[in-house]
């Protein structure tokens, strides 16, 4: 008879503001396969179980350690029952607070930590799909014995992407290729029937990482993942799925600049990029020569779209440059794309484009620091 496993999510008070719909989503999701697994979404962890790690939840700069992490889940544990009465079941945490070592996710063995913001950059509105994900890695390695441990990666795991459930994945980008194949390979189902896993338990896995397998977040046709869906050529020409699309020279170069970065910038930071995003605005301006010097006149404009801090965010400027990229890609390009191709904010001043990077190939005359 095949052993039960019983998993409760939380989200901690950051996260979303319908916990409960947030965590019982996910635990539909993950419940869509009759198995084994059992998958219950339990809502926010209130202050008791924050405790004194409370400073550390509303500072902008403080991290958790993995162990912090696993110790909320601890004390979950105490004082629920219903949890505290099955040891063997999983709890999992999702939060924004990143942790020291940046991982997106983690597990001691029966507590398990995912750090959500970040799969929420790559993954647009389809988070709940990279999140089911994580919480069905981490239940794998755990059950094959794969899990936290101090300033030590296991041996197990692939350094080298094999587009399995236990690639490392150290470029965060790198993600978006495990979650559409969401397989597990050869070497590693011989590792999880060495620890007592039937090959019944594993084609219940290989159902249910095909059941929430992302949406793809660009859709490739068969044979052309060797393709680039987006590409910049030395004139500054954008295509993108061999189609040309046309955004005028000023919002353009934001976007250029936005495609190169692989993790969602804040407006405040903006101005440490002022002398590349104005250089690639003259490139494209004049079909990828550049004719002015950045202390000319010309350049200014863009400088005066990057002004000081904080005057910046309350500009409406940015807003419509923003909304003339968007308009343009959504004239141009499949209603089922624009999510990956759109520039898009976290909801506060942070901005990203979601495409997978490996899909992008832009001309060297628009890299940064060229």
């Amino acid at each position: 008879m095949m052993k039960k496993y019983l998993t409760h999510i939380f989200c901690t008070p950051e996260v979303h503001e319908l916990p409960q719909a947030y965590t019982s989503e996910i635990a539909s999701l993950l419940d869509g396969v009759k198995s084994n697994h059992s998958f219950y979404g339990q809502g926010v962890i209130g202050e008791n179980i924050i405790g004194d790690k409370k400073d550390t939840f509303q500072s902008r700069y403080r991290k958790l350690s993995m162990n912090d992490c696993f110790e909320l889940c601890q004390r979950i544990r105490k004082t629920r029952k219903d949890i505290d009465e099955h040891p063997d079941s999983f709890v999992v945490i999702l939060t924004h607070k990143e942790n020291d070592l940046k991982w997106f996710s983690a597990t001691d063995g029966r507590n398990i930590y995912i750090n959500v913001k970040d799969l929420e950059l790559y993954s647009g509105n389809q988070t709940r799909y990279p999140i089911a994900f994580q919480i069905l890695e981490n239940i794998f390695q755990s059950i094959c014995g794969i899990i936290y441990k101090e300033n030590e990666i296991d041996e197990r795991i692939h350094k080298k992407s094999l587009q399995c459930i236990n690639d490392l994945c150290r470029q965060k980008s790198k993600i978006i290729s495990k979650l559409k194949t969401a397989s597990i390979c050869i070497q590693c189902k011989d590792l999880a029937r060495d620890n007592g896993i039937s090959n019944e338990e594993l084609e219940i896995f290989d159902t249910m990482l095909d059941s929430i397998k992302t949406p793809a977040i660009i859709k490739i046709k068969d044979g052309e993942e060797n393709k680039k869906v987006l590409v910049i050529d030395q004139s500054g020409q954008l295509q993108i799925n061999e189609h040309s699309v046309k955004i005028d020279p000023l919002p353009f170069s934001f976007y250029v600049f936005f495609l190169q970065k692989n993790s969602a910038v804040n407006l405040l930071d903006l101005k440490k990029y002022v002398n590349e995003i104005a250089l690639i605005y003259q490139k494209l301006k004049h079909k990828g020569e550049v004719r002015y010097k950045l202390s000319n006149p010309n350049i200014e404009k863009i400088r005066q779209k990057i002004t000081s801090s904080r005057e910046f965010i309350k500009n409406p400027e940015f807003s419509k440059i923003v909304s003339s990229i968007n308009a343009v890609l959504e004239s141009s390009i499949q209603p089922d794309l624009l999510n990956a191709f759109q520039l898009q904010s976290d909801g506060s001043s942070n901005y990203f484009i979601p495409i997978d990077k490996s899909l992008v190939k832009i001309d060297e005359n628009f890299l940064l620091n060229k």
